[in-house]
């Protein structure tokens, strides 16, 4: 394995620790071990493993929608829960809200009120997501707080609440004329999304 000194300067013995360590690991996938090695003034070692588990698959796969935000349906839907967001529900749960405005034709365009972001990722094999490929995709694509109009195809991978989760989303139909409101805002958006 590799060798990452860390030492406290200036480099003397008196009374100062680290109560926190940072370690960037990559996003392998399996269980990663990191070996620390202690040494106090006398020269006496202390080894530690510390085991890290990334998990790789994104096998659960949901489907959801939301309606046009100025309809009588629920116009957000929630990424963590599975669940369809009313205007007044939490804005926490509210991972892709739509954006249209009363009056103006379904887009489907969507951002979240909370804290979730994503990037388009149209060539990202959405069969086999998983998260190592989910982290690397959204780390090399654009950030995009808003998406707007999504066309049935496209591939978003979104970071779950400033978190460290990934979803990939893959939109499945954009319905501009769905009246299942029977309002006169209509419109409804599909997208099946996997997840751990």
């Amino acid at each position: 394995g590799e060798t990452l000194p860390i030492t406290n300067l200036p480099n003397t013995y008196e009374s100062q620790y680290v109560d926190t360590l940072v370690l960037n690991a990559g996003m392998n996938a399996g269980v990663t071990t990191y070996t620390f090695s202690l040494e106090d003034q006398d020269g006496n070692v202390v080894e530690r493993e510390i085991n890290v588990t990334v998990a790789n698959s994104l096998s659960i796969e949901k489907t959801g929608s939301f309606y046009h935000i100025a309809g009588s349906l629920q116009g957000s839907w929630d990424l963590v829960n599975d669940v369809l967001v009313a205007v007044g529900g939490s804005a926490n749960a509210k991972d892709l809200q739509n954006t249209d405005v009363a009056g103006a034709p379904f887009t489907g365009s969507f951002n979240a009120a909370n804290a979730t972001v994503f990037v388009k990722s149209n060539g990202y094999d959405y069969a086999n997501a998983n998260t190592a490929t989910a982290w690397t995709a959204f780390t090399a694509g654009s950030v995009l707080t808003t998406v707007s109009n999504p066309a049935v195809g496209d591939i978003y991978i979104a970071k779950i609440r400033g978190g460290s989760d990934y979803v990939v989303l893959k939109i499945t139909a954009k319905d501009i004329a769905d009246n299942t409101c029977g309002c006169l805002n209509k419109g409804k958006l599909t997208f099946t999304y996997k997840k751990n």
